[in-house]
């Protein structure tokens, strides 16, 4: 399996974060990540996500983390775009927050990433119409907060972080996940 180093992203190894924007308007090869995890926001058209040699359509407002060992793609994009967060466990130390104790965090963050291989792809988060403005509107501000380097920049971005990480877990939780 081809493995993308977060190092291909980023030059900046004391922040092991990486947020961008991306439209797919071919199929992206199957590919890996060394030791990180991408969160992924599916913020326009439909696509099929191949994760693990399985195939599964996606399209606007799915939610899911793809953890480092889980070999993953995307195929017959149309009209795809998504806000890809790329980001180290270390980045937060996420466990130290009440966040992580509940079942939303957990299921997101820590079960399906381990577990998308085995479960295949069969649960993840979908949202609706509210939900999905409110996560655009972080997402626009920590891209912004990441690329304009301003001062307190890598704080801002752990704060805005943490913002999407725990509406996110509180989504995921509340709503009915798709299956």
């Amino acid at each position: 399996m081809f493995k993308m180093p977060l190092e291909a992203f980023t030059d900046e190894p004391n922040f092991p974060f990486f947020i961008q924007y991306g439209q797919h308007q071919e199929s992206l090869f199957l590919h890996g990540h060394d030791d990180y995890s991408e969160l992924v926001i599916v913020l326009s058209g439909k696509a099929v996500h191949i994760v693990d040699g399985e195939r599964f359509p996606i399209e606007k407002g799915d939610v899911f983390v793809i953890g480092a060992e889980t070999e993953h793609g995307y195929d017959s994009p149309q009209d795809f775009r998504i806000c890809n967060v790329m980001f180290r466990k270390s980045f937060l130390n996420l466990d130290e927050f009440d966040i992580a104790e509940e079942a939303g965090f957990h299921a997101l963050f820590v079960l399906e990433p381990q577990y998308s291989r085995e479960t295949h792809f069969t649960s993840h988060l979908k949202l609706n119409a509210s939900d999905f403005h409110e996560v655009s509107e972080i997402l626009k501000q920590l891209h912004t907060e990441y690329h304009q380097h301003s001062a307190g920049r890598k704080t801002m971005v752990k704060v805005n972080f943490l913002r999407l990480v725990v509406n996110l877990s509180r989504l995921y939780d509340t709503k009915e996940i798709e299956s």
